[in-house]
């Protein structure tokens, strides 16, 4: 799992608390955040978007089983620095639909991904260099990191170190991906 804070999975009523609960399995001390008075979980709340941005400042990995527009309201105030903003999802409280919504650089897509998986569901994943690339290039995954392999390149970015390396051809880009070793830091750009 990529998520290493256990995320906040809020939900507004009872329909949601199944899809809630298995979300919740995939991620270890994850809490059920429910709308006092309309459905029990493991953390209450009163008012929606205060809660949502209570949960973002603190950096808190936010599911939320209700439509996408009304997470996006609740959080517009805040954004304003995508490096340092945590995972947000939307999820249909059927599990039908996962859609991550920010925190690109963060895991949002990996994180959709696992639900995703769990769920039996194809993810809404739209950020171009997953797509491209099956990995978020900012983002690099675990053991690799990203490096200017050379300013004179036809493509300046690429994730290497001393081996393993993979390389990806896509519409003119050049990527490489190579397996980080301990021994070597790679400079970041």
């Amino acid at each position: 799992m990529a998520v290493v804070t256990p995320p906040a999975i809020v939900i507004l009523g009872p329909g949601a608390l199944a899809t809630a609960r298995r979300v919740q399995a995939l991620y270890p001390g994850a809490q059920v955040h429910a709308l006092q008075g309309r459905v029990a979980g493991d953390v209450a709340f009163s008012e929606l978007g205060a809660h949502l941005r209570e949960c973002y400042t603190r950096g808190l990995p936010i599911v939320a089983l209700c439509a996408a527009g009304i997470v996006i309201r609740c959080l517009a105030p805040l954004l304003a620095n995508k490096g340092a903003e945590p995972p947000v999802l939307a999820l249909a409280e059927d599990g039908s639909a996962v859609v991550p919504l920010l925190g690109g650089l963060t895991g949002v897509n990996v994180m959709a991904r696992e639900i995703g998986a769990a769920l039996a569901v194809a993810p809404a994943i739209t950020t171009s260099g997953e797509l491209r690339f099956g990995t978020c290039l900012l983002n690099p995954p675990a053991g690799y990191a990203l490096a200017l392999r050379d300013a004179s390149a036809s493509s300046p970015i690429c994730l290497r170190a001393q081996r393993h390396a993979w390389t990806a051809r896509h519409r003119g880009w050049q990527t490489s991906i190579c397996r980080a070793t301990p021994r070597r830091a790679m400079p970041s750009v």
